[in-house]
């Protein structure tokens, strides 16, 4: 059986571009640096956040090596594992292990085609777990192109396994969440809220952690609040209350917004993106300084 992960902020890891659209690794290192001395217990790279689908199967598997060096052991990293045009999960999963990542993350909407059942998802994810080897897994409820939730008999499977690690829960549903978390329990199996406006609700349920974008641009807002959500509840409400505004706002024109947004607050890597249309316009002149706003007022909170 795997060991669990450490509890805490897992960020959705933004990458970090040259001007030409090629991986820029020395912002890269920056950042692995930025998150964990903004209290990350732990990265997600090769995600939606990172712009994976426009990224291919060779950059991917760099992607998460180049992330797991910065790293040098200081947080464990868990990496998108995509399909690789028609090829096998399976493979996808033992390249992407070959990285040292801590597990090998399948997005949910690649397990099978869309108008197959839960059932039908429930037997990939049983053969995927027989046929992994010793690769520990993990699942993202990746909500593009399309979203498909794992059904509550299947993250018990996860969690009985004790192969599957990682599971980054999209559900936007309270009680979904908390019969998710619920089923993890005792398990290896740490179940991460995407879900900033449920961020407090989802930690008081006995969620282990956080990986929800508002971290891309206030990463220790959000590590204090998975440290303090239970012994200093009124900040708490009031920072959880800042980081879910902050995210509804940078959604807007997302990820460009966060990379700038990011390097405001002392990371250092350019705009360029490569997925289309997340180009900054001039709404931003307004809605960065209402970001900044929030942000600087949830850190003197937390000061």
């Amino acid at each position: 059986m795997h060991a669990a992960l450490p509890a805490g902020l897992w960020p959705v890891m933004i990458t970090p571009f040259n001007a030409d659209g090629s991986l820029d690794d020395g912002a890269l290192q920056h950042l692995v640096d930025w998150y964990i001395a903004h209290g990350a217990a732990g990265l997600f790279a090769v995600c939606l956040s990172s712009e994976c689908h426009f990224l291919t199967a060779p950059e991917r598997v760099q992607l998460a090596s180049r992330v797991v060096h910065h790293a040098q052991g200081r947080v464990p990293v868990v990496a998108g594992a995509l399909r690789d045009g028609d090829g096998p999960l399976s493979e996808a999963v033992r390249a992407m292990a070959g990285t040292g990542v801590a597990a090998s993350v399948i997005l949910t909407n690649e397990l099978v085609p869309r108008e197959e059942s839960d059932n039908a998802c429930h037997a990939a994810v049983a053969e995927l777990i027989a046929t992994s080897g010793e690769c520990a897994l993990g699942f993202y409820e990746c909500p593009a192109p399309w979203k498909r939730l794992l059904s509550l008999d299947t993250v018990k499977l996860c969690a009985a396994s004790g192969q599957v690690r990682y599971l980054k829960e999209t559900s936007c549903d309270r009680a979904v969440l908390a019969s998710k978390v619920a089923a993890a329990a005792n398990s290896p199996l740490f179940v991460a809220n995407a879900c900033m406006a449920l961020g407090l609700a989802s930690l008081q349920a006995g969620a282990p952690g956080l990986s929800a974008v508002a971290a891309n641009v206030a990463p220790q807002l959000l590590s204090w609040l998975c440290a303090h959500y239970d012994t200093q509840p009124e900040r708490a409400t009031a920072v959880h209350a800042a980081c879910t505004v902050i995210e509804e706002l940078i959604k807007r024109a997302y990820p460009a917004s966060a990379k700038t947004l990011a390097t405001h607050y002392g990371a250092r890597m350019g705009v360029t993106c490569r997925k289309p249309g997340c180009e900054l316009g001039d709404q931003h002149q307004v809605i960065t300084p209402l970001v900044t706003e929030h942000i600087d007022a949830a850190l003197a909170l937390i000061a």
